[in-house]
């Protein structure tokens, strides 16, 4: 098998190859990486490689390497999520659906330094903060009970 997405061929024998997709597989059932739920969540939105890269400030090259596997992630993430107005988790790590798409600021903190995100936490309030720690530690004593 060599290409990638719409070029991906298979061998039907010595001398022929198919189109992938014409064998009934979808492109995301054989790659389930970040990259393909870029290009799945971009190509579902109608939105170029070029239109998306200067939404959130990269370039094209940059976002056709992540969509082809060639960059593991990307810090524009949530940047992307945005922009295509899908679920983030879904986006990077395949969890939820993609539809499931929460607008707001306050729906993810994005830090680049633990000092960096105890600084947008301190900026969300003590009232967040609270919710915040009681919600951590009620799932880590959930965590904790053994099953039943």
């Amino acid at each position: 098998m060599f290409g990638i997405y719409s070029n991906c061929y298979t061998k039907r024998n010595s001398n022929n190859y198919l189109p992938i997709h014409s064998l009934g597989y979808s492109l995301l059932d054989m790659e389930d990486h970040v990259g393909a739920r870029v290009r799945a969540a971009r190509k579902t939105r109608g939105v170029s490689q070029n239109d998306l890269a200067k939404a959130i400030g990269i370039t094209q090259p940059t976002l056709s390497n992540l969509e082809g596997g060639r960059n593991a992630s990307s810090v524009k993430i949530l940047d992307i999520a945005r922009a295509l107005k899908v679920n983030a988790l879904w986006l990077q790590d395949g969890i939820g659906d993609m539809d499931d798409y929460q607008a707001g600021e306050s729906a993810y903190l994005v830090a680049e330094s633990p000092e960096d995100l105890a600084r947008q936490l301190a900026e969300k309030g003590k009232d967040y903060l609270l919710t915040l720690i009681h919600d951590v530690t009620q799932r880590m004593k959930d965590d904790k009970k053994p099953s039943e």
